[in-house]
């Protein structure tokens, strides 16, 4: 009977021990000093302060850069948009371009696609550097293939869920292609400036979309339509794209 009791008076002492260390009130603030503190979120303006309640009643406010992270869940919660303050992390960006265009025998519209990868990192709200790779079709008129390899550099002008940003990838562009009147080829620069909206999503991802300006250098050497003469023509695609893109 002694241990009977002895038992249960421990789990007793161990439920409220457990009741008293975990938060029933479940917004959290994370601060950049690594401090996680739990109660109810009465006010949260982006850029401005954040207003936390603690289980006791004591009333915190933080500005918004001491704070790294924002974890919304009471229901109770008011004038609040979650929203993750992300600084010092890794990121990762994925694109899907929209290349309009014409061939170089006319003038009628030709439709080249891309696909792209940038790894990176994001010191602040307002600074991201990194580096990528991608594939591109413009379709200009001898089957050609790009492979640019750039730096990649993103900036956020806002810290809202909905916010424009500005973007800029230089590198070089590889060049492929398959026509047999090809004899040599050789990419060149590209120059990629960009201006769109970021939209928050769940889970950490973020959709973009943007309006972008690509610049690329190649050149081709090729045989005439006879056969004899050989011909040097040095190519710039200046082209205005339309760019899908995910970052997480």
């Amino acid at each position: 009977m002694k241990i009977f009791l002895s038992a249960t008076l421990f789990v007793l002492y161990a439920v409220v021990l457990f009741s008293q260390n975990e938060p029933s009130y479940k917004d959290m603030i994370i601060l950049k000093n690594g401090s996680k503190l739990y109660g109810s979120i009465i006010d949260y303006r982006v850029g401005g302060e954040v207003k936390l309640r603690l289980e006791n009643g004591s009333l915190l406010t933080f500005t918004d850069d001491v704070v790294s992270k924002i974890e919304i869940y009471s229901p109770t919660s008011k004038n609040t948009r979650p929203f993750n303050i992300e600084s010092n992390t890794i990121y990762h960006a994925f694109g899907i371009k929209l290349i309009p265009g014409s061939n170089i025998y006319s003038d009628n519209p030709r439709l080249g696609m891309g696909l792209e990868y940038s790894l990176g990192y994001r010191f602040n709200n307002y600074a991201s550097l990194g580096g990528g790779a991608g594939a591109e079709y413009f379709n200009y008129g001898f089957n050609e293939f790009f492979f640019p390899v750039f730096m990649d550099y993103m900036t956020f002008l806002r810290k809202s869920p909905i916010s424009p940003f500005l973007r800029l990838q230089a590198g070089y562009g590889l060049l492929h292609t398959n026509s047999d009147n090809i004899i040599d080829k050789a990419g060149g620069l590209m120059f990629n400036p960009a201006f769109g909206f970021k939209f928050q999503g769940g889970y950490g991802i973020n959709f973009t979309l943007d309006i972008n300006f690509k610049y690329q250098e190649a050149k081709f050497t090729y045989r005439g339509q006879w056969g004899n003469q050989i011909y040097n023509r040095d190519v710039t695609f200046q082209r205005l794209l339309l760019r899908f893109g995910i970052i997480f």
